[in-house]
């Protein structure tokens, strides 16, 4: 009797843990899948790479310049600007599984925009744009081999971002509910594993990546 109650005590308490294998053990029972951890990082496309590669010259802020004097077009013609430079999303992620068909875990993403402007060959101004956010995220897997695992997953959390405009030194801040929804998601690999996902949020919606599972 006294098993037993431990027995229910560890299906209620501890199923949803990785604890919950050494009460297994405890109990004489062998469990037949061992719950494990990861540590991945993943790289992903948020920008429309088609859109990237444009005109990099931003257009001048309301009431800088307004009609078009010669002298208007010289001071414009003064300043030259460095390629946009998109980051994408670089991710950091950690997931615990509860089962053999579901995880939860706590993912990390930034993405971020960098433009320099030069008068004169020299380096005068900057743009940038900066976005950090935070959220967990349970995945479902829904088939579980040794070496490939097909999975989706969702998350959500909050994000933030701070940016700034050429000819203005002014820093906005916003804060921002975020997160993430992986339509498809694909691991091959046992301790080291490389995946790759389908989705979208602020991970990216083609994203590539690799880590380690224990």
């Amino acid at each position: 009797m006294t098993k037993k109650m431990l027995l229910i005590i560890c299906m209620t308490a501890l199923a949803f843990s990785s604890d919950a294998q050494s009460c297994w053990r405890w109990l004489g029972i062998k469990p037949a899948y061992k719950l494990k951890n990861e540590l991945s990082i993943s790289w992903g496309l948020v920008e429309n790479p088609f859109e990237m590669y444009h005109d990099d010259t931003p257009g001048w802020p309301e009431g800088r310049f307004e009609g078009n004097t010669p002298w208007e077009r010289y001071d414009r013609s003064r300043y030259s600007y460095g390629d946009r430079i998109y980051t994408q999303a670089l991710s950091v992620g950690y997931t615990q599984e509860l089962s053999r068909w579901l995880a939860l875990g706590v993912q990390t993403s930034y993405s971020g925009i960098y433009q320099s402007q030069r008068l004169d060959g020299m380096s005068v101004d900057h743009l940038y744009t900066h976005r950090l956010a935070i959220y967990p995220a349970v995945r479902f897997t829904y088939l579980n081999r040794p070496m490939v695992r097909l999975y989706s997953g969702l998350g959500l959390g909050v994000g933030m971002k701070w940016e700034r405009e050429f000819f203005n030194p002014d820093v906005r801040y916003s804060v921002f509910p975020t997160g993430q929804v992986t339509f498809f998601g694909v691991s091959v690999g046992r301790a080291l594993f490389a995946n790759w996902e389908l989705g979208y949020g602020v991970k990216g919606y083609l994203t590539l990546g690799m880590g380690y599972r224990w």
